[in-house]
């Protein structure tokens, strides 16, 4: 099961995913190492993203994306490229793909969430933005809220280890009993920079 985080803090969006790739009908089979944030370029401008949901037709998307014919109109703005991202999905059927995108839009940092038929995005400070595991939707804003309440100090001071142990105690209450604490992240300044290590935190070369 996949969890994603993005937070907008101090100029710069950050991006968290487990390297997890778990089977939904025997959680104990999974290949570690495995990447789920991208990076793509598009008329001089970077985007972060994180893919979630079924993993072969995040594969899909991810193949799709890659050799997709984009055509930039004269007045491009970001969200046109969204609504791009999210014909790609509709068009080809990939109903069980999540996407979490990281932009610079009219010089704001933008947290996009996209699935096929819907779109929501927020330029706020501090805000948070998850894609959670299986069996915990309907409780994440009250997990948000309990980890908070506990980790304030963390969240202020490392963003970064605050986004991983919120993904592990999130995904610790998952019905598919997902358990990890491997992650890689990237990170969008805003100045249109991408920070993307080559390694998760395990040292696996994310693949």
């Amino acid at each position: 099961m996949s969890i994603i985080l993005g937070i907008i803090k101090n100029n710069k969006i950050y991006l968290s995913a487990d390297t997890k790739l778990t089977k939904i009908d025997d959680p104990q089979e999974f290949i570690d190492g495995y990447n789920k944030l991208f990076t793509f370029g598009l008329d001089d401008n970077n985007y972060i993203f994180g893919t979630a949901g079924d993993a072969a037709e995040c594969s899909v998307f991810v193949e799709i994306l890659s050799k997709y014919p984009f055509s930039i109109p004269e007045n491009y703005r970001q969200i046109a490229f969204m609504e791009e991202m999210q014909k790609i999905l509709l068009n080809n059927g990939l109903k069980n793909v999540f996407l979490l995108f990281g932009c610079i839009e009219n010089s704001k940092l933008t947290l996009y969430l996209i699935n096929s038929v819907s779109m929501q995005s927020t330029q706020q400070e501090d805000s948070l933005v998850i894609l959670p595991p299986a069996g915990t939707e309907q409780n994440i804003e009250q997990y948000s809220k309990d980890f908070f309440i506990c980790n304030k100090d963390l969240r202020n001071n490392d963003i970064l280890c605050y986004m991983e142990k919120f993904q592990q105690f999130v995904g610790d209450k998952s019905e598919y009993k997902y358990i990890n604490d491997d992650f890689n992240h990237k990170v969008l300044s805003i100045n249109g920079d991408v920070i993307e290590p080559e390694y998760s935190k395990k040292g696996y070369k994310v693949r």
